[in-house]
């Protein structure tokens, strides 16, 4: 009798265990559609040209980690920032460069911009 429950309880344990795994993993892949820029641009290119128009650029906030509070002035002085070679269209690689360049901070209208010390 005894083993028989032993048994079950390690049984019972195992399965709670691999479920527990099964939930980290889920959630893992669901935080990297939002911080991978190669998924980012994916779910934003409407058109599937392999490139972000700035039209397409402006549902960033809807998909991406940490863009939730942005601007449209933001994002369009950010979409310029990435676009290198000025052709209006974000390749894979261009995009890639906001993890280093980060959404760019426009002040409010009637705010003026607070100029940073350099030491």
């Amino acid at each position: 009798m005894f083993s028989r429950l032993a048994l079950l309880t390690l049984s019972t344990l195992l399965l709670i265990a691999t479920a527990d795994g099964a939930d980290k993993k889920k959630k893992k892949k669901a935080d990297d559609s939002k911080t991978d820029p190669e998924k980012i641009l994916k779910q934003l290119d409407g058109d599937n040209d392999g490139m972000l128009s700035l039209y397409e650029f402006n549902f960033l906030p809807n998909v991406m980690a940490g863009a939730e509070k942005a601007t449209p002035v933001s994002l369009a002085a950010t979409f310029a920032k990435l676009d290198t070679n000025n052709n209006k269209k974000l390749t894979l690689d261009e995009f890639k460069k906001i993890k280093d360049v980060g959404l760019v901070k426009v002040p409010a209208a009637g705010k003026k911009a607070k100029k940073k010390k350099v030491v």
